[in-house]
């Protein structure tokens, strides 16, 4: 029971045994209840500082994911280049840095290659994965609009005159 609730009944009479009996159960529910929650919140600082400490680990590169790596392989492990770009992802590249437009659209792409979609969305993918080009949105008439990337402009700039 609510104690302020019992004491506001219990204002300006006198109290008996009952009474008494009342209040004394009231604070004490209310006492293990505070326990309680002094418990709870304690546990849950100790859940706490063990997420940051496995947050720590994960940030620092020292945690084994699930066992999927072992240890060893994940210390040794260095970055692996990029594949080669594929020759239709090339030839894709070229074309549009042909027509000299940093951004285009999927269908523009499809139509001027002439390869078919899934071969010509592969190639966008394949592209996108290396960096070179970033889909930013869809247009409901002209498909999925994509951008040259900083990366790609500067490829063009390495470029060799032939």
């Amino acid at each position: 029971m609510d104690i302020l609730a019992l004491l506001t009944k219990m204002k300006g009479r006198t109290l008996g045994f009952a009474e008494f009996e009342q209040l004394k159960q009231a604070f004490t529910k209310q006492d293990e209840h505070i326990t309680r929650l002094e418990e709870n919140n304690a546990q849950l600082q100790r859940q706490l500082e063990s997420c940051s400490s496995e947050l720590q680990k994960i940030k620092s590169g020292k945690i084994i994911m699930h066992g999927l790596l072992p240890e060893p392989a994940m210390q040794a492990a260095s970055p692996v280049p990029p594949e080669p770009l594929s020759r239709i992802a090339a030839n894709v590249f070229v074309r549009i840095i042909e027509k000299d437009r940093d951004y285009f659209y999927k269908t523009s792409v499809i139509k001027m290659m002439k390869l078919g979609t899934l071969k010509t969305e592969a190639a966008l993918d394949e592209l996108e994965d290396h960096g070179l080009i970033k889909s930013h949105s869809i247009n409901s008439t002209y498909g999925m609009y994509y951008r040259l990337t900083p990366k790609a402009k500067r490829t063009l700039i390495k470029e060799r005159p032939q």
